[in-house]
């Protein structure tokens, strides 16, 4: 998305494109940043002080995927393990004290 997919301005904002990695490090200079959750947390932001938090659409939710003839080998099984683990839930309650992040239900 960019500026130009902007439909409607009623408030004439002015838009500025910038990296997303850069967003963080300007806040201070800008009025408002639109920054996605991962950027955020590798940023160490203060997820409370966010004004709005997207809605997670299924379709967009992250997956992680192996070709057909990777599904059974032992290092495909081992990211899932990893996944499903008690250390990895235990680490995203730990990570996600304000809800901040979706967590998928077969984690929780």
């Amino acid at each position: 998305m960019t500026s130009s997919d902007i439909v409607d301005n009623p408030y004439n904002l002015e838009i500025v494109e910038m990296d997303t990695y850069q967003i963080p490090r300007t806040l201070e200079d800008i009025d408002y940043g639109v920054i996605s959750g991962a950027i955020v947390y590798s940023a160490g932001m203060d997820t409370s002080s966010s004004l709005l938090n997207e809605e997670i659409v299924d379709e967009f939710e992250i997956i992680a995927t192996v070709d057909e003839e990777n599904v059974d080998s032992e290092w495909a099984q081992a990211v899932v393990d990893a996944y499903q683990s008690d250390e990895f839930a235990e680490f995203l309650d730990e990570q996600n004290e304000d809800d901040y992040w979706n967590i998928p239900e077969d984690l929780e």
